[in-house]
């Protein structure tokens, strides 16, 4: 349950509040709660409204021959509704203690919610108490829509990654190569990716030590203007004991994470790179690195590895072979842009499952957990003053401040990984 308060500095008013009745909501899902109105005396009103808002919003300056704003803004839901009369004819409510219960359903295709640099996409709720003649009451409430990216339904989430670079030093003909495996492309936040790194260097000049990162990348759409921010949410080090034979292991868990792509939205695209740096001696020499990408999604990989609380009948079900041993000779290109990407994400792969039984199977799955994305922007979302105009939907610092929540779910590995750390 999710509450928020107005201030209550009107005359005759002593509560104004929205109660959410969940905190997390999905796109096609109800949206539901109650509005509590306590008056210490009558109260005329042309009625009680409810606004319903959903918009992303882009800026950034570009300097080049010349600084300009980029910006683009885009609405996903745009709705009213009177719970308390028809915001026309005047009707008087009692002094007393009141209730009004209201219930929407979200439209389906609709982005999640997002915070960033460069961009957002927010959704709330406005109550409006419409006073005549005179401010209307109003109180302002954000709500999270939590995304849904099913990993089962793309084919290059399950694919074993191999991906290989090499270089020369100094017009020395002997290389050092490097080469990254992973078990699977697609995992979602609270899982544990394996990176394995295989060293063969038969150069002079020795790696010190392995670099793993989890970089974010965010790309922003204006018109046919765009922009690229890069952020590492992951950062690890490896000590290189040996240069050869089958190297090393890195583990790190997935944090909470908005998934890959931004389907509904054509203003913020959303990918994600393991990307590994063999750091070499001398300054004069550029560090190798090997890039590829990874698939966040919400759902996990019932073939691959089960969230803790799984039901056994569903576990018996669905285990399949974990690829531990992972050989491919031909490394996947997923470095295509975003817009042509999701249409290779998206086309479903040939199964014998049913959609009935996959939809079992992943009802089954033990409920994640939501929580913050780290170093999220924080949104300042008003909670408008009683007795102010009710049309204002600035950004003033009036109340609280409020940031998206992303789906966690927890691992047997990710146990041994928190003792670990």
């Amino acid at each position: 349950m999710s509450v928020f308060h107005g201030k209550t500095i009107a005359m005759g008013v002593s509560r104004f509040e929205v109660v959410l009745d969940e905190e997390i909501y999905h796109g096609g899902s109800p949206i539901s709660g109650k509005i509590y109105l306590d008056l210490d005396s009558s109260l005329k009103v042309r009625g009680i409204e409810i606004r319903y808002k959903g918009e992303g919003n882009v800026r950034w300056k570009h300097e080049g021959s010349g600084t300009h704003t980029c910006k683009a803004t885009e609405s996903y839901l745009r709705e009213r509704s009177y719970i308390y009369g028809n915001g026309e004819d005047e009707s008087e409510i009692p002094e007393g203690n009141h209730v009004f219960p209201f219930n929407w359903n979200l439209p389906s295709n609709i982005p999640c919610s997002f915070e960033s640099f460069y961009g957002k996409i927010r959704y709330s709720i406005k109550a409006v108490v419409d006073r005549p003649w005179k401010f209307d009451y109003a109180i302002k409430v954000p709500f999270t829509v939590a995304p849904i990216l099913d990993l089962n339904s793309i084919p290059l989430a399950r694919e074993p990654v191999s991906e290989e670079n090499s270089k020369v030093f100094g017009g020395s003909s002997e290389t050092l190569t490097m080469t990254v495996l992973l078990p699977v492309r697609g995992y979602v936040s609270g899982q544990t990716i394996p990176v394995r790194v295989k060293l063969q260097n038969q150069s002079k000049v020795a790696v010190e030590k392995v670099h793993i990162f989890l970089e974010k990348d965010i790309t922003y759409h204006a018109g046919e203007d765009h922009i690229t921010r890069k952020e590492v949410v992951v950062e690890m080090k490896l000590n290189v004991i040996e240069e050869h034979g089958e190297g090393l292991i890195g583990k790190f868990r997935v944090p909470p994470l908005p998934p890959s792509i931004m389907p509904h939205s054509s203003i913020i695209d959303v990918s994600y790179k393991i990307k590994v740096e063999a750091q070499v001696e001398g300054w004069f020499h550029k560090n190798l690195k090997v890039k590829t990408d990874i698939l966040i999604g919400t759902i996990p990989l019932l073939s691959y590895e089960l969230p803790r609380r799984l039901s056994r009948s569903s576990r018996q079900s669905s285990m399949a072979e974990t690829v531990e041993d992972i050989e491919v000779e031909d490394s996947v290109d997923t470095s295509d842009a975003h817009r042509s990407a999701s249409k290779i994400f998206y086309s479903h792969q040939e199964s014998a499952e049913t959609p009935e039984d996959h939809e079992e199977r992943v009802r089954s799955l033990a409920r994640p957990a939501y929580h913050r994305c780290p170093n999220t922007r924080v949104a300042k979302i008003v909670e408008e003053e009683l007795g102010r105009p009710s049309e204002s939907d600035s950004d003033e610092e009036i109340a609280s401040s409020f940031y998206p929540r992303y789906p966690v779910y927890e691992f047997f590995d990710s146990l041994f990984l928190e003792d670990s750390e």
